[in-house]
């Protein structure tokens, strides 16, 4: 039986990469999401620490769920192709936009839901970390074994109805 400890914490960070990490009211990327192992490291955390406990790493952002009372279908048009084809999904026959009604105070939308993403530290991975491997080398690994994106996540509950796709463009934008 393995035991462990989960910790669950934020790192933040600037868009600076210099520096130990700056508190900043600005939305995580999905980039910096990936850089939170090369930035332990740089906060001095031995690469074999790090590598030999660390089981993954997650992102998460909050999205306003639609009001499933009055949320409207439509069939999106090409314009929104570029944003299919960067999650590398089809684009849907149908989306969904907010209305308004009573039952969400004619907001058309209703609570929030979150959009994840977890790039499981597997030995591939840790042996980048291990390695000291800069960020696009995680990612380019984490993608490369099937790791859904918060994007691609965002993008597949905007197609099931559950968000907007214009929230998920707002949660994910430069990533």
């Amino acid at each position: 039986m393995r035991t462990g400890v989960f910790l669950f914490g934020a790192v933040e960070m600037d868009d600076v990469g210099a520096g130990p990490p700056v508190p900043t009211d600005r939305r995580y990327t999905q980039k910096q999401m990936w850089h939170a192992s090369t930035r332990l490291l740089d906060m001095g955390v031995e690469p074999f620490l790090l590598s030999s406990v660390l089981t993954g790493l997650m992102a998460q952002r909050l999205v306003r769920r639609l009001c499933q009372v009055c949320r409207v279908p439509y069939a999106p048009g090409a314009e929104l192709a570029g944003h299919s084809s960067e999650v590398g999904m089809a684009l849907p026959r149908q989306l969904f936009h907010p209305a308004g009604c009573e039952a969400c105070g004619h907001g058309g939308y209703s609570g929030r839901i979150a959009v994840f993403e977890f790039l499981p530290v597997d030995n591939d991975i840790a042996r980048l970390i291990l390695g000291r491997a800069d960020t696009r080398e995680i990612a380019a690994a984490g993608l490369g074994k099937g790791m859904r994106t918060l994007a691609c996540d965002g993008f597949q509950k905007a197609e099931s109805g559950q968000t907007s796709l214009e929230e998920v463009l707002r949660v994910t934008s430069g990533e």
